[in-house]
Formats: C-alpha cells, structure tokens, sequence
C-alpha cells in the first residue's frame, strides 16, 4: 500500500500547516508545508441571495482533507490549507486513515486571498 499512498500523493496540489493546542496555551506546530489535498464536501447553509445594496450572505462549507496515511488530526487541531493563491483556515475534525491515505472533514472559517479576507 505504501505504492498506492505515494501515487495519490503525486495528486496533491495544496500545502499544510497544522496547529494543535499545547498545555501551556500555546499552539504547537505539528506539520509545516505538507502536501494535501483540498475537496469540497459539502454546503452546510446556502442562504438566500440578498437584496442589491445589502451585505452579502454568510455561507457555510464543509471540506475533505486528503493526507498520507500518517499524516492525521484530532478534533479541534488548527489547520490551514494553501493553494498558492488562497489560504483556507479552519478546524479540523478526527481523522480517518486508510492504507493509501487519511481523509480529514475540514470546517473553513475563513478563506484569505491576497489583499482580502473572506468569513465563510
């Protein structure tokens, strides 16, 4: 499997870096520059298009975080996930690792670009 774990790995076009609270309240780095794989799972809320002129809505997105099978997370770790142009921030929920890969559900909070930020 370790063959199979290196083919998808080639598919990977973001990058890592994760967080997970240490006991003195601080976060410790547990992955820096990792390859991944970002996917879109689901939409949580898909709110009605507002008005011309008002405020636009709060829409709500849930993602699938493709890793190396040694490559995991708990509940609550810290994640953000750069695609070269964005950076997804968010948490991440337990893991769940297969002999080729860890799939990971992601709940983005928010999306940075250059020269702007997006709550999602």
């Amino acid at each position: 499997m370790r063959r199979e774990a290196g083919l998808l790995a080639k598919t990977y076009r973001h990058t890592l870096t994760a967080r997970r609270p240490a006991l003195e309240g601080e976060w410790q780095v547990l992955y820096e520059r990792e390859p991944c794989a970002l996917s879109r799972s689901a939409q949580v809320s898909a709110p009605e298009p507002p008005d011309a002129g008002a405020p636009l809505p709060e829409s709500q997105y849930r993602y699938s975080l493709f890793t190396r099978p040694e490559v995991a997370f708990r509940l609550g770790d810290r994640l953000e996930i750069s695609d070269g142009e964005r950076v997804y921030s968010g948490r991440a929920s337990d893991s769940f690792s297969y002999p080729s890969h860890t799939v990971t559900v992601l709940e983005i909070r928010q999306v940075t670009e250059t020269g702007r930020t997006s709550l999602t």
